[in-house]
C-alpha cells in the first residue's frame, strides 16, 4: 500500500482511483469529477459531452504505430443489450474511420465493477496491437451511444496513449513490491541486488549486469545518493518513457543530480548500471567481489517502487548482449519492447559476450549460468516469481569450441535450474541468432516440461554491421516475439 505522502503534492485522477480502497467509490468519483480533462483524447478531438471524458480514464494502445491516429468508432452502454467499444484507425485528411483494430463487443454484459479495465480483442497487426481501456461505466447512461461521426464527435486518442511515445505517465502508475521484504521501499529492484553494509553505511548493491531500479517520484528534480567504491560507475537513465541518457555518478559520494528542470508532477524513472566485466580473469567475476558494482543509499527526494509498464506481470529474459540491449542501449532491448507489447515488466538477466558453455579460449567471459545463479557472495540469486521466462543464448558459443551435444546437455541443466527458480512458469527457449544450435535447442525443449521452442531463424530485423539489432531492430524483434507468444496454444 502506498503511503499517502507520495500523492499529497498534487492530486491526480490516478491518485483518486487508488484512494478507492481507503475512501470508497463515491469519494473517487468526486475527485475524478473535479479533474475533467481531454486526456486520453487528443487536444483537437471533438467530444460533445463530458460524460465521455469522465467515463474514459485511461487508454493504452500497446504496439500502436505512433505515426497513425486512432479513434473510438463506437461506445455503447447497454444499447439494445449491446455493450461495445470499438477502436479504429482514423484518417485526419479525409475525416473518416479506417480499419477496425480492436473491439469489445458483448451482449447482456455485466461489468465486474463501476471502474474496470477492458482488454479489447485484436483484429489486425498480427495480434501485436493490444487496446486496454480503463472505463467508469457509472458515468454513462443505459442506452448511451457515442462514437466518431456520431453527434459530430471526433473521438481521437492522444498520442501519449501509444505505449512507446508516452510522456504523461501519471495515469499508468502501477505499484511494485520487492521480492525481498528486507529491501528498502524507495525503488523496485529489478534483477539481482544484495543488501549489505560498507562500514556503517547500508547500501543496496547490484550483483548482476542489467540490474536496475524502477521508481516514481513527484517533483522537478531527482538526486541519487550513491556510494562509490571504484571509478567509472556509469548509469543509463530513462524518465517518463522518454529517450534514455547516460550519466556518471558523483566521484565525491555526494548527491548525484539525475535530472532537474522537469515538469513539477509525478514521474516514472528507470535506472540501470552500465556493466563492464573487462577482458581478464581478474575481472571475470567483478560483480562477485563488488568491483564496478553500483551501491545505492537512496534518493534525496521521496521515491517509491513502480512497474514502468503499468502492469503487474513480470517476464524474465536470460541472455547475452542481444538481450542486454546491444546495438541500442541498456534501457531498450527486444525484451523491453516485447514486454511493452504484452503489457508486462521485462527484467533482464543478461551480459554482453556471455556464452552458455565455458570456453577455454575465453575464460574471462562469465557463462550465463555463472552470472545468473551466483551473487556477489557466491550464493544463488533469488529473483521474484515470473509469469514467463525467455532464454536466448548461444551466439557467443562456437561449434569449434562447443559441440551440439555439450550445448544441449548444458541447456537442459540450465532449464532445470530455472524451473526450480521459477516454479510452474512457462519457459520460451529461442535458438541463437546465427542458427548454430537450433537442433540442440529443439531437443532440450522437448525433454523438459513446460518449455516451448521458438525458432528465430527466419526473423528479419534491422541490424548493425556486427549483427546486433539497431533500436528499430530491437523493436521489430520485440513485436515478432510478442506476436509469437500470442499465437502459442498454451
Amino acid at each position: 500500500m502506498y503511503e499517502k505522502h507520495v500523492w499529497e503534492p498534487k492530486e491526480t485522477i490516478v491518485s483518486a482511483l487508488l484512494n478507492v480502497m481507503e475512501n470508497g467509490i463515491e469519494d473517487a468519483h468526486k475527485r475524478i469529477d473535479e479533474n475533467v480533462e481531454m486526456f486520453p483524447f487528443a487536444e483537437d478531438a471533438v467530444v460533445s459531452t463530458n460524460r465521455v471524458k469522465q467515463a474514459l480514464l485511461d487508454v493504452r494502445l500497446l504496439g500502436a504505430d505512433v505515426n497513425k491516429t486512432y479513434a473510438i468508432g463506437g461506445l455503447f452502454k447497454n444499447s439494445n443489450s449491446r455493450w461495445r467499444l470499438l477502436v479504429f484507425e482514423y484518417d485526419k485528411e479525409t475525416a473518416k474511420l479506417g480499419d477496425l483494430v480492436s473491439e469489445f463487443n458483448v451482449t447482456n454484459y455485466t461489468p465486474s465493477a463501476d471502474i474496470e479495465w477492458l482488454k479489447l480483442s485484436t483484429t489486425i497487426y498480427n495480434g501485436t496491437f493490444i487496446s486496454e481501456i480503463l472505463i467508469d461505466w457509472s458515468k454513462l447512461n443505459d442506452g448511451d451511444v457515442f462514437g466518431t461521426g456520431i453527434k459530430g464527435d471526433v473521438l481521437t486518442f492522444d498520442k501519449k496513449c501509444c505505449i512507446r511515445n508516452q510522456k504523461t505517465v501519471n495515469k499508468t502508475l502501477s505499484p511494485a513490491i520487492n521480492s525481498d521484504s528486507s529491501f528498502p521501499n524507495y525503488a523496485y529492484f529489478s534483477g539481482n541486488w544484495e543488501k549489505r553494509n560498507i562500514g556503517e553505511i547500508e547500501v543496496m548493491t547490484t550483483t548482476l549486469p542489467t540490474s536496475g531500479m524502477l521508481l516514481g517520484f513527484y517533483g522537478d528534480k531527482l538526486e541519487g545518493l550513491f556510494y562509490k567504491e571504484t571509478n567509472g560507475i556509469k548509469l543509463t537513465v530513462r524518465i517518463d518513457n522518454g529517450e534514455p541518457f547516460e550519466m556518471w555518478i558523483n566521484d565525491n559520494n555526494d548527491s548525484t543530480v539525475i535530472a532537474e528542470n522537469l515538469e513539477k508532477t509525478e514521474h516514472v524513472v528507470e535506472i540501470y548500471q552500465d556493466p563492464y566485466f573487462g577482458t581478464s580473469m581478474e575481472n571475470k567475476h567483478s560483480f562477485y567481489n563488488y568491483k564496478g558494482c553500483l551501491n545505492v543509499k537512496g534518493f534525496v527526494q521521496d521515491t517509491y517502487p513502480l512497474f514502468v509498464s503499468g502492469q503487474n506481470k513480470v517476464f524474465y529474459f536470460y541472455g547475452d548482449s542481444f538481450t542486454a540491449g546491444g546495438g541500442a542501449n541498456m534501457a531498450e532491448s527486444y525484451a523491453t519492447f516485447c514486454g511493452d507489447n504484452l503489457g508486462a515488466q521485462a527484467i533482464r538477466v543478461a551480459q554482453g559476450g556471455a556464452a552458455l558453455v565455458e570456453r577455454s579460449d575465453r575464460l574471462w567471459v562469465p557463462t550465463l549460468q555463472e552470472f545468473a545463479f551466483n551473487s556477489s557472495v557466491g550464493k544463488r540469486a533469488r529473483p521474484q516469481r515470473a509469469d514467463m521466462v525467455f532464454i536466448n543464448i548461444g551466439t557467443n558459443d562456437t561449434p569449434d569450441a562447443v559441440s551440439n551435444d555439450d550445448y544441449q546437455t548444458t541447456m537442459i541443466e540450465f532449464l532445470k535450474k530455472l524451473k526450480l527458480r521459477h516454479p510452474g512458469c512457462p519457459i520460451i527457449l529461442m535458438n541463437d541468432w546465427l542458427k548454430k544450435y537450433t537442433v540442440a535447442c529443439q531437443n532440450a525443449a522437448s525433454v523438459v516440461e513446460n518449455v516451448h521452442f521458438v525458432d528465430v531463424s527466419s526473423w528479419v530485423y534491422e541490424k548493425q554491421p556486427d549483427l546486433h539489432p539497431t533500436l528499430l531492430g530491437h523493436q521489430q524483434i520485440g513485436r515478432i516475439l510478442a506476436n509469437t507468444i500470442i499465437s502459442i496454444k498454451w
